[in-house]
């Protein structure tokens, strides 16, 4: 089985580490980054299978972030999940899927499980938006397809 990689994005350590153990024992390599800098040179270096970002991160905002790494190609269609805030329609349309907080372990993965399963092909059709379960906001296409 490969493993599978994702970057968490957050200047609090304490959801950093808990999105990080979580993840892992669900087979992930959890990049971790501390600012936006960091995610995105860590976007663009590993190419990570799925980013969640802390919507309120200092410097720049996680929508902020998701909308540079939207028009880049090498990450223009990297699920995206950004985590609560105060976050206007531009920014959850830019996202795959905002996770709200507090949120537990069994979300999370859910979370992230759909946001993956949800990413469509280059060669198919977009499909109507998937609800998520949980406090998750409904997909969106990522941008390219």
């Amino acid at each position: 089985m490969s493993v599978r990689t994702l970057l968490v994005a957050s200047d609090d350590a304490d959801l950093r580490t808990f999105v990080g153990i979580t993840l892992e024992g669900e087979g992930f390599y959890v990049y971790e980054a501390r600012n936006a800098v960091t995610v995105l040179k860590l976007a663009r270096e590993a190419l990570p299978e799925v980013i969640l970002l802390d919507a309120k991160m200092p410097g720049i905002a996680g929508g902020d972030v998701v909308q540079v790494l939207r028009d880049e190609d090498e990450t223009a269609n990297v699920p995206m999940i950004l985590i609560d805030g105060v976050l206007d329609s531009a920014e959850i349309a830019r996202a795959n899927a905002v996770i709200r907080r507090p949120f537990g372990p069994d979300e999370l993965k859910v979370t992230v499980a759909q946001a993956l399963q949800a990413v469509i092909l280059p060669d198919s059709k977009p499909s109507e938006n998937t609800e998520l379960s949980g406090g998750a906001v409904p997909l969106t296409t990522p941008k390219g397809v």
